[in-house]
């Protein structure tokens, strides 16, 4: 990405524009204030790659032009483009990932429902579900948690995709998720307390 474009500025945006923007998005992604810690890392990181240009770089270079000694490929920009679209890449296998607190709560509300599914059925329970009905009469127990999980996984993958671009979409997704199988587990509690 594009560190002018994450801070919201111009490449021709003075020091003073850059530094009010900086501030402005750190104060909105700061994980203290509410924010999420990758979205806030990038910004840390779009602000370091344009203020930690080499001090002999002339203005021209916040317009996009580089030096005349150095190829467009060479220049400061162009590497803080190719090193943040490769940090997007490896983010999702290495350091910190986006939205790691709701991606977390995700598997915990997934794992509780596969406990609990799995004590209502060893009790006596039906599966209410017609797919996961069907997974468990052809794969027995281990084929349903093996399903569940990949489905759990699936979200968790595709959410992190879609923080890569859009932070709160991806946090929408995996809220929605939360809430949707929490209250699955919450029911299956209630059934559990209930009858047996």
């Amino acid at each position: 990405m594009d560190p002018f474009k994450i801070l919201g500025v111009d490449q021709t945006a003075s020091k003073e524009e850059i530094q009010r923007a900086y501030r402005r998005q750190a104060q909105k992604h700061h994980p203290d204030l509410g924010g999420d810690n990758w979205a806030f890392q990038q910004v840390q990181e779009a602000y370091d790659a344009i203020t930690n240009q080499p001090a002999t770089t002339p203005p021209s270079a916040h317009s996009g032009q580089p030096p005349a000694t150095t190829t467009q490929q060479d220049s400061p920009q162009a590497k803080s483009k190719t090193a943040q679209s490769e940090r997007h890449w490896w983010q999702l296998f290495v350091g910190h990932l986006p939205l790691e607190k709701e991606t977390m709560l995700f598997i915990v509300v997934n794992c509780l429902d596969i406990f609990l599914t799995h004590k209502l059925i060893n009790a006596g329970a039906v599966e209410a579900n017609p797919i996961a009905k069907w997974v468990l009469d052809l794969w027995n127990f281990n084929g349903m948690i093996a399903f569940k999980l990949s489905i759990v996984a699936s979200v968790c993958v595709i959410a992190q995709v879609i923080a890569l671009k859009r932070i709160r979409t991806a946090r929408a997704l995996l809220i929605a998720g939360i809430v949707l199988v929490g209250m699955v587990v919450f029911y299956s509690m209630w059934l559990y307390v209930k009858h047996f």
